[in-house]
């Protein structure tokens, strides 16, 4: 659903978060600088991993995949906080709670692109060691419409 501050946003919900991804407007035309956001909120209990993690880990990431004519920043991630499990040796880094992550999107181009975002997290709680929850993919699809699409990960 679009609303006065930006573009039409699209969610994915699991046990354990909902995300939303949206531009900052519906349409966007050739050398227009638009922000893509990523909100996720992760619900009581539950951690998403942050960067700077031991080997084995995945961190939350989001990536654009490249689309020939658009120029997509880096994403700019927001500071996890540091946790430690008792019996590791080294500290992690974690989001709790609601967890925003933008991104400029410049379009060089005058056709209509596809915009192929994906979430990438580890999102566990203390409790559980190791589970399965979904992934998120965004397209807009001529700059007029969009379409979820969802996957698991682990």
């Amino acid at each position: 659903m679009a609303d006065a501050t930006h573009g039409i946003a699209h969610q994915v919900e699991s046990s354990a978060y909902k995300a939303r991804v949206y531009l900052s407007a519906d349409t966007i035309q050739r050398g227009q600088v638009h922000t893509l956001t990523l909100e996720m909120t992760i619900n009581d209990g539950f951690q998403a991993q942050g960067a700077l993690l031991p080997e084995g880990y995945i961190p939350l990431a989001v990536s654009v995949e490249d689309v020939e004519g658009v120029t997509v920043d880096p994403v700019d991630y927001p500071p996890s906080t540091p946790y430690r499990i008792a019996g590791l040796n080294n500290d992690l880094n974690a989001y709790v709670g609601n967890v925003t992550v933008q991104a400029r999107v410049l379009l060089n181009v005058r056709e209509d692109v596809t915009l192929k975002v994906h979430l990438q997290s580890q999102v566990y709680s203390p409790s559980i060691t190791r589970s399965k929850f979904p992934s998120i993919g965004y397209r807009i699809l001529s700059q007029r419409s969009a379409h979820l699409r969802t996957g698991t990960h682990e």
